[in-house]
């Protein structure tokens, strides 16, 4: 399963894991710890929705005061 974050993008694929950070390709997402953060921006584990096909439309991500990312 593939998780999203609502913010920049950032798609955390549980069978790819993210190894440079030492999460084994294999975790799932809720075995990461609760205070993950997404390796590109700020956002909280809790913040992230499962992905679908596509990435959320831009209308629909969510705008940190202007911030790009």
């Amino acid at each position: 399963m593939k998780w999203h974050c609502p913010i920049c993008s950032y798609v955390y694929d549980e069978e790819e894991g993210i190894p440079d950070a030492g999460i084994a390709p294999g975790t799932p997402f809720k075995a990461l710890p609760d205070d993950w953060e997404c390796p590109e921006c700020p956002a909280r584990k809790d913040m992230f929705v499962p992905y679908e096909d596509e990435p959320l439309p831009e209308d629909e991500m969510i705008d940190l005061e202007g911030d790009e990312w």
